[in-house]
């Protein structure tokens, strides 16, 4: 046992303990300054005591504690631990720690089943992928079942587009907003129409051919107005044969400038002008108004 002290103001000294193999296998050592005894093994540091601002404070493998007892490392207690008031942890239950039981399944996000239970939730995570009703979500948020958004909004921004599935299960651009701002409605099937439509009636009807029927309760079958894709435009009737086909009495209250008029029973009825007269040309005869 050797006995050392280093200085006569503020420096330390200690009790060195060796053997016949080493001088210092051991040591106590006091420091005055930070008014600290620090317990050393041949393996180093063991434990710590220090006196500051009038607290004590006891570390085991910590060269500086800032409490009153501190630990670098694992505790493993044989017995009870107790704090004031005789609350010791033999006596706590797990309720009363706060403690959550309940069991859930890998991925799913969890849910509160009561106030100290959880459970799977519908909702899934895979990856980066968001699933509610399925398990193996292909986008950012894949939702199987219906979805109801109400007090908000639907942004899509530019470029981007719903889509649908088509009958084959390919996902198409169903409603698109372009970069130029225009937004573009298309039909899920190639050969499909576009239908304008209530869950009752049907007001409008966008062919695959490029032919729109519009109006009435049922754009279907029984469309007020009709434009063909070669042009011509009907309507009472979904086929007009002249560039303007009406069925039914018309109302002008204007002028109509035409340069013949040609009666439906026969092509050679018909009423047009010279650039002073009037003609009626009938079968057979004609009036000529000057």
């Amino acid at each position: 046992i050797q006995l050392k002290k280093s200085g006569f103001s503020g420096g330390s000294s200690g009790i060195y303990f060796g053997d016949i193999f080493d001088d210092d296998v051991g040591r106590i050592i006091y420091n005055h300054t930070t008014d600290q005894i620090d317990f050393y093994t041949s393996a180093g540091l063991a434990f710590t005591s220090r006196y500051l601002s009038g607290k004590r404070y006891f570390g085991i493998n910590v060269t500086s504690p800032s409490e009153a007892l501190e630990v670098g490392g694992n505790i493993n207690v044989t017995g009870d631990v107790c704090i004031e008031g005789g609350n010791c942890l033999s006596t706590v239950s797990a309720s009363g720690l706060g403690a959550v039981t309940g069991a859930g399944t890998a991925n799913y996000i969890p849910m509160w089943n009561g106030t100290t239970s959880l459970n799977n939730s519908n909702i899934y995570q895979l990856g980066t992928n968001i699933g509610i009703g399925t398990t193996t979500p292909q986008n950012t948020l894949n939702v199987i079942g219906n979805a109801n958004i109400s007090g908000g909004e639907i942004y899509l921004e530019r470029n981007r587009a719903i889509q649908f599935p088509n009958s084959g299960g390919t996902m198409i651009d169903t409603f698109v907003v372009d970069t130029g701002g225009n937004s573009i409605l298309s039909a899920v099937e190639d050969g499909g129409d576009i239908y304008i439509r209530s869950p009752s009636n049907v007001y409008g009807r966008f062919l695959n051919g490029g032919s729109v029927y519009l109006g009435g309760t049922s754009a279907t079958s029984s469309p007020k107005f009709a434009i063909l894709s070669g042009g011509n435009v009907g309507i009472g009737t979904t086929t007009p044969q002249n560039t303007l086909n009406v069925i039914g009495t018309g109302n002008f209250t204007g002028n109509v400038t035409t340069e013949r008029i040609v009666f439906e029973n026969s092509a050679n009825n018909y009423i047009d002008d010279n650039s002073t007269c009037v003609k009626i040309h009938g079968a057979t005869s004609i009036l000529e108004i000057c």
